[in-house]
């Protein structure tokens, strides 16, 4: 007979989901902050895009990392799985008002506007950066499974010891 999920499984389910939003949505936030600030002093377009690239990433896996070591180094009661989630939730939501924010809020004055427009016609005539961009989401995306995948292996392997 099949064992039922219990509920401790679909709080760790709700965990992985947010958390991943979270990470996809942080790692953007900070992305769009560093593009803005860097278009904003007029700096090289590719290097504004490699800022904004690498930030998300760095922002992406740090935090992935530090999650995991959290979520990992214990056995959690289901209260506390639920206050987790119900944090998670909350971060997502936070993040998400925060986004809004900043688009609607960080206006570029006249000048700045031609600095964008430099930095967006500047993309335009590379179009394999945003074949870069692409890659890199799915990369993220790729190494939190990889990383998920080593936590998991390692815990299995001290289980059976």
């Amino acid at each position: 007979m099949e064992k039922a999920i219990s509920n401790k499984d679909v709080y760790y389910l709700l965990i992985g989901a947010f958390s991943l939003f979270f990470l996809i949505e942080i790692s953007y936030s900070i992305g769009y902050i560093t593009k803005t600030l860097l278009i904003m002093s007029n700096q090289n377009s590719l290097l504004t895009f490699i800022l904004k690239e690498g930030l998300k990433v760095f922002t992406f896996l740090l935090i992935a990392i530090l999650g995991f070591k959290h979520l990992l180094r214990s056995n959690f009661s289901t209260n506390r799985l639920r206050s987790i989630t119900i944090g998670l939730i909350i971060c997502c939501i936070i993040t998400q008002v925060i986004e809004v924010a900043l688009t609607v809020f960080m206006d570029y004055n006249e000048e700045q506007l031609d600095y964008l427009t430099n930095y967006t016609t500047y993309l335009k005539g590379h179009y394999e950066l945003y074949i870069v961009e692409s890659i890199m989401f799915y990369f993220k995306l790729i190494i939190f499974a990889l990383i998920l995948f080593n936590y998991l292996r390692v815990n299995d392997f001290k289980t059976q010891s």
